[in-house]
């Protein structure tokens, strides 16, 4: 399976005794829709996330005040 954001491998993940358990990547939204690759989730969608609730809060904290 393909990244959806930088087009390399999705990386097959494995337990400690080498049984692989998870080949779909991680969800790529709010950047894309599709599957992303661990790099890109770590480096892209995870700081978005994350930028995306701040913004929320201090939407809310910005309503609250008026």
């Amino acid at each position: 399976m393909q990244c959806i954001i930088c087009k390399n491998e999705i990386e097959e993940q494995y337990t400690d005794d080498g049984i692989m358990y998870w080949d779909q990547g991680h969800n790529a939204q709010p950047i894309a829709d599709g599957r992303c690759c661990d790099s890109c989730n770590k480096n892209v969608v995870l700081p978005q996330r994350i930028t995306d609730m701040q913004m929320e809060v201090l939407g809310n904290l910005y309503k609250e005040e008026k």
